[in-house]
């Protein structure tokens, strides 16, 4: 069993905890009171090339990083928490497993009802002072999610696919070059 990580894994860890933070907060669009950000595809990335625990360690500093960073009110460790499940995820789905768009939906519906509808809800629900009603606070989740998860599934196929061709012309460049 490897303990040790190369320079190289730390500098690109390194590199995807700053493109997460960018992704995640930098470019974050806040539309009716909620917040679409692109911060799944540093996370899906992470996943992919460093595995499940890797992931959701470097999404956790990620979230973390941010809240320092960029804050944008009380830092509540529930969040870090779902982006702790959130880099874990992405690795169980996407780590040494081949590319489809079946794999980029699972994984997007995956991230949405785990994280953004169990966890971030919940989170959200007991932040509140004033409890909002709760069959329409889920309802508007929902609709975020159902337009969420068909561009979330597109972009990740897209940006997984076009990973996973560098990352194999990295790998024959090295061994073969």
């Amino acid at each position: 069993m490897k303990t040790a990580m190369s320079t190289r894994e730390i500098v690109g860890l390194a590199i995807l905890i700053v493109l997460n933070i960018l992704f995640a907060d930098v470019l974050a669009i806040p539309i009716a009171g909620m917040q679409f950000d692109f911060g799944f595809i540093s996370a899906a990335a992470m996943g992919m090339i460093f595995g499940a625990n890797k992931s959701a360690l470097t999404s956790g500093i990620s979230d973390i990083m941010g809240a320092l960073i960029l804050p944008h009110g009380t830092f509540f460790v529930g969040f870090t928490i779902s982006a702790i499940f959130g880099g874990y995820i992405c690795g169980k789905f996407l780590h040494d497993k081949p590319v489809s768009i079946k794999r980029s939906i699972m994984l997007s519906a995956a991230l949405s009802l785990v994280i953004d509808l169990l966890l971030n809800s919940t989170w959200l629900y007991f932040f509140f002072m004033n409890k909002p009603p709760f069959i329409p606070f889920i309802t508007s989740r929902l609709i975020k999610l159902a337009i969420l998860i068909p561009l979330q599934s597109i972009m990740l196929y897209a940006v997984t696919k076009k990973l996973l061709l560098k990352i194999n012309n990295s790998i024959y460049q090295q061994h073969f070059s």
